[in-house]
């Protein structure tokens, strides 16, 4: 199959065993500045505060996240003091999922036009097994004594839906340290937090993943297919990790395995729907999916009776090859075919059905175009 005309189905089931390498995701932490802006409108330091989010929602970050770390606290200046807690988990056997909040009492920094920059850490930095993941950059101040104390909590990521998403080489235990340095009455604490993660064999991997903006935000997400361990039994899942550090995730139909094309836009509206395809040669099928709100919605699949009409075929050996409609996800979207000819050489002339999504419904056509599938198999409309 020439490479200039390589089905898309074929490049996906090709793929289908591989194993896609992981990817640091979510949005860099705020740095210091953000917070001059929101107080005094000058630069200051630190990540930005969420003490009133935590505080409404009566949580805290340990709450939110299952197995808390223990934390090495860095040790208090006079009533000075910062505690920071690290959670982090092992969802697959190569990758880490972290999050961290930070709680202290600490004094305010010297921005550099002499005015007080509110207290906080003054940078924060992840790193696993010794590789720097995450970390957001200091703003110019100093730490200078007799800046004003004030108490402070943050966490990073930002949002409780975030986390910092690290690759590991696999399985076995991983180090977790983290600094965030703040100010104690013109001392620079720069205490290392750490704790230990093991992600075990047996845990599901990544089998293919693609990039693309799925939720309309205008930013790429990453969307991963992921299977069960070798030899063990469970779903398939498609998980969607959307740039504002959301993860969503919905187990596939059940079938023997599932690859991942490039999500496209199949209705025009400027989004990716994600697409799954499973099998192949006689049996074959496909799922499509749209982020919808918190989670993945599977768009049904109809004909224009408003039937059940599964984006799927199976085609029998000795069945003749004009008898039964197949499937071809082109550049156009998915299409259904049946050759004119019951033993057709290729190229051969084909009957074309168009599958139109709208309104989140995807609609096989009942009328018919005229196309043409060449020696590759590659479906195009017009005579051969």
């Amino acid at each position: 199959m020439s490479s200039e005309h390589r089905d898309p189905i074929f490049d996906t089931l090709d793929q289908l065993a591989g194993l896609a390498d992981g990817d640091v995701a979510g949005d860099r932490m705020p740095d210091i500045r953000r917070r001059v802006r929101a107080t005094r409108r000058k630069r200051m330091a630190g990540v930005g505060v969420a003490a009133a989010a935590v505080v409404a929602a009566g949580l805290g970050l340990s709450q939110l996240l299952p197995e808390a770390a223990e934390i090495d606290p860095a040790p208090p200046v006079g009533d000075l003091g910062q505690n920071v807690t690290i959670t982090a988990e092992a969802p697959y056997s190569d990758q880490l999922r972290i999050q961290v909040a930070v709680e202290g009492r600490s004094t305010a920094y010297t921005g550099a036009d002499g005015e007080s920059v509110a207290a906080g850490p003054l940078s924060l930095e992840v790193v696993v097994d010794g590789e720097v993941v995450d970390e957001s950059p200091a703003a110019e101040v100093s730490c200078e004594p007799g800046g004003e104390v004030s108490t402070y909590s943050v966490t990073y990521p930002e949002s409780s839906r975030r986390s910092v998403v690290a690759p590991v080489s696999g399985p076995g235990k991983h180090v977790v340290e983290v600094r965030a340095p703040y100010c104690a009455d013109g001392e620079l604490v720069d205490e290392v937090t750490r704790t230990t993660v093991t992600s075990r064999v047996g845990e599901p991997v990544v089998q293919a993943e693609s990039v693309a903006d799925v939720d309309g935000d205008g930013r790429p997400d990453t969307v991963q297919v992921v299977s069960p361990a070798v030899g063990e039994q469970g779903d398939w899942i498609l998980v969607a990790q959307l740039a504002d550090g959301a993860i969503l995730s919905e187990p596939l139909p059940d079938t023997s395995e599932w690859g991942l094309p490039e999500p496209r836009d199949l209705d025009g509206d400027g989004t990716a729907e994600i697409v799954v395809i499973g099998g192949g040669g006689e049996s074959w099928s496909a799922a499509i999916y749209q982020v919808d709100g918190a989670g993945l919605r599977l768009v049904p699949t109809l004909n224009e009776s408003g039937q059940d009409e599964p984006l799927a075929y199976g085609v029998s050996e000795g069945t003749p090859q004009n008898v039964t409609f197949q499937i071809q996800l082109i550049d156009e979207g998915f299409m259904s075919f049946r050759f004119l000819d019951a033993a057709p050489t290729r190229p051969a002339a084909v009957d074309v059905r168009r599958w139109v999504l709208a309104d989140g419904t995807l609609t096989l056509q009942d009328a018919t175009e005229p196309g043409c599938v060449d020696a590759d198999f590659q479906l195009t409309f017009g005579a051969c």
